[in-house]
């Protein structure tokens, strides 16, 4: 039983490392998403800066370019997103289960 109780902590141990894991890759991810954004932002701020003076068509299609390729990353992030939704609950600190109580004996 102590073996179980060891592989059982172990296993606590091994998810509260993937829960903080998770909890850094979804800022990760939400920090690209609003890199992305602004980069979004940026782009369509220059695109209607530059129609007003006046583009070529090699110019517009560069613009164009850019654009189509900040909505393609910000879509990749938004999906990357859905896969890690942030997880439940805070991990506790690892090293710090109590160890199971056995059971009382029985009168046998």
């Amino acid at each position: 039983m102590v073996k179980f109780d060891d592989q059982l902590n172990s296993l606590k141990t091994d998810l509260d490392a993937v829960k903080a894991d998770l909890a850094t890759a979804t800022t990760g991810i939400a920090g690209l998403q609003q890199q992305i954004s602004t980069l979004n932002t940026t782009v369509a701020n220059l695109q209607t800066q530059l129609q007003a003076a006046g583009l070529t068509a090699d110019q517009q299609a560069a613009v164009d370019a850019a654009v189509a390729e900040a909505d393609g990353l910000k879509t990749s992030a938004d999906a990357l997103a859905a896969n890690f939704p942030a997880p439940s609950g805070t991990p506790a600190p690892t090293g710090t289960t109590t160890p199971a109580t056995p059971p009382a004996p029985t009168g046998n």
